[in-house]
This record gives C-alpha cells, structure tokens and sequence, in this order.
C-alpha cells in the first residue's frame, strides 16, 4: 500500500498541507498543553522539540511501507491559520 496525497488537500473550511518552521509557533500553542497531550501518543512539547520534530520526523511527504506515518497541518482556510494537524499512519500488521 502507498500514500501520495496531491498537496494541499482541500476541504470546504480547511486545507491539509505540510507542516513549515513558521508553524512552530502555533503548533507549540496546542502541542505544550497537558490537557491536549492527554489524548495524544506524546508528552507537551516546548519550542525547540517542535522545531527539532519540524526538521526531521514531519518532513514526509508519502508513506509507502508498514509503521510510517505523514504529519499535516490543518489550517483554517477562513483565516489562513494553523488550527492543528493530523497524523496518517500506516499501521504495522
């Protein structure tokens, strides 16, 4: 199985796109509250494990083999921002 999305990936309210250093921000905004990572496979986050993850892990842009996943980032088309992102993993069988 393979995953190539056609970047950007537009809905009627938001647009799946890649995740940029501009995000860091944002993404730290969500991403360092307890109460978020709750519900997440990760512990909150600070601005430099943001940015360290944007540099290496979010960078795919396909999955093609078992236990990859893509991060995208969901961004409010209404006003052009990051709202939170999404993760699509192929699952190990």
């Amino acid at each position: 199985m393979e995953l190539r999305p056609n970047y950007p990936v537009m809905a009627s309210r938001l647009l799946l796109r890649h995740l940029r250093e501009a995000d860091a921000a944002s993404l730290v905004a969500y991403r360092s509250l307890p109460e978020v990572c709750r519900y997440v496979p990760f512990e909150p986050m600070g601005i430099e494990t943001v940015r360290q993850k944007l540099a290496t892990t979010s960078v795919r842009q396909q999955v093609d083999g078992e236990g990859q996943h893509i991060t995208l980032g969901a961004e409010l088309l209404e006003t052009g921002g990051l709202i939170g992102d999404v993760l699509l993993l192929f699952p190990k069988t």
